[in-house]
């Protein structure tokens, strides 16, 4: 049973990196397009 906790903890940190990732990918692009949304409109 032990043996699951050590294949089972690296695949959660590594799942939890991913999401994390991505959860900042996304607030990054929605930065982006509100970045370039103001440049047109003042442009």
């Amino acid at each position: 049973m032990a043996d699951f906790g050590y294949l089972l903890l690296p695949i959660a940190f590594f799942a939890l990196c991913v999401a994390y990732v991505r959860g900042l990918d996304r607030i990054v692009r929605a930065s982006e397009e509100t970045q370039r949304s103001t440049e047109e409109k003042s442009g």
